[in-house]
């Protein structure tokens, strides 16, 4: 397949800085590189005049059971359903990478195997199982481990409910390092008393896993610093005594705020609030990367949500919010090696798009023109091929 007259951001390329080419695929991977306008006989060709290609979105925090914020039970059949649609929705708008942060019944996990093995066709995702919580958490939500009977009050049931998570497919663990809204009944103290966290990292150092926090105020941030975090996960209230704390431990943790979540809750000027502090992060060259967390009707509503706010709260470029979305959230997916650029050798993932979006945030507001995802044509125009 040749995709030809492709406009490229040169700053999400690799080894090719010229704004415009066309891209050689063979198999799942990208082959050549090579210059605009050729012609081509007896291959496949996809014309992308008119349009920007990009390498194929990340979205490194998603929920993709979650379809509102009404806390009423559902059956695991709608769980599935709501998995699969909001799995192709995000595909169609050109996200082939997903980190889900947390679901129930391992359905997340479920597409992942069978898309591995070529019987479903999805984004390339990672998942973490359940949200680990003590018996103190009282939301509903039917992503954390306290509603399954798997609740963690000691340091025996932290190790065994981490273990059985990893045993189970989890790509990491995830818990919840504070409240999920606001101040919990404690105030803004860790859920996790530190025996129970020992265990906890003792299971993510030796099943070589890592551990994601959700933290939603500074106390909880420094909590989740203090516990070897690879990813905090919104960060909301950070501050630069955080970012000070997270260069001087070696900037090894990576950031995932949520900004269109935070808006769609409790409106914009909030929303800047609670998250400008994290413009200290970015200018300490702290690895960032872009996550959603909203439910799937939010996502809808506004698609180029995140990145749109992420220029406006934060004042940095389109562009550095590509490479968020992009090759930043590869590291974070520890696939950077074969996804988030375009580079000869890398996977054929690729949103494009029509118009230019670096100048333009509000074309991320329609499905992308083609997603491809491994060298194959995955959605049109908001057609998704399901298999």
């Amino acid at each position: 397949m040749i995709l030809t007259n492709c406009r490229l951001i040169p700053e999400l390329c690799e080894g090719f800085q010229e704004e415009m080419a066309d891209i050689r695929i063979e198999g799942n991977a990208i082959a050549e590189i090579l210059p605009a306008g050729g012609h081509y006989t007896g291959e496949e060709v996809i014309d992308c005049t008119g349009k920007t290609v990009l390498p194929g979105l990340f979205n490194v925090h998603a929920h993709l059971f979650f379809n509102g914020f009404g806390l009423s039970p559902q059956t695991e059949y709608q769980h599935v359903v709501n998995h699969m649609r909001y799995m192709n929705e995000l595909l169609a708008y050109g996200y082939t990478s997903i980190r889900d942060m947390g679901g129930p019944y391992g359905i997340s996990i479920k597409f992942r195997d069978a898309i591995n093995a070529g019987t479903m066709i999805g984004p390339d995702i990672k998942a973490c199982n359940h949200i680990l919580t003590p018996t103190c958490v009282n939301t509903g939500l039917e992503c954390y481990s306290n509603m399954y009977g798997m609740a963690i009050n000691s340091p025996y049931e932290a190790r065994a409910v981490a273990r059985k998570q990893i045993t189970e497919g989890a790509d990491f663990i995830k818990i919840l390092g504070s409240s999920i809204v606001d101040t919990a009944r404690r105030g803004n103290d860790s859920l996790f008393y530190p025996d129970e966290m020992e265990a906890i990292k003792e299971v993510v150092k030796y099943e070589r896993s890592y551990l994601a926090i959700h933290a939603i105020d500074s106390e909880s941030n420094s909590f989740a610093l203090a516990s070897d975090a690879r990813t905090i996960e919104h960060a909301f209230f950070w501050n630069q005594e955080n970012t000070d704390k997270l260069i001087a431990d070696g900037n090894k943790t990576a950031l995932i705020p949520t900004l269109q979540v935070w808006n769609q809750m409790w409106g914009y000027d909030k929303c800047k609030a609670d998250t400008i502090g994290l413009r200290t992060a970015y200018d300490a060259g702290v690895l960032i990367g872009l996550g959603t967390d909203t439910p799937e009707p939010g996502f809808l509503a506004e698609p180029q949500s995140e990145f749109v706010l992420r220029t406006q709260v934060w004042g940095i470029s389109a562009v550095e919010v590509f490479k968020q979305a992009t090759i930043n959230s590869a590291k974070i997916n520890r696939t950077d090696d074969i996804r988030g650029s375009i580079k000869v050798g890398k996977r054929a993932d690729f949103a494009i798009i029509d118009g230019k979006p670096d100048e333009d945030l509000d074309l991320l507001g329609k499905p992308c023109a083609y997603v491809l995802k491994d060298g194959v044509v995955v959605a049109r125009n908001g057609f998704v091929k399901s298999i």
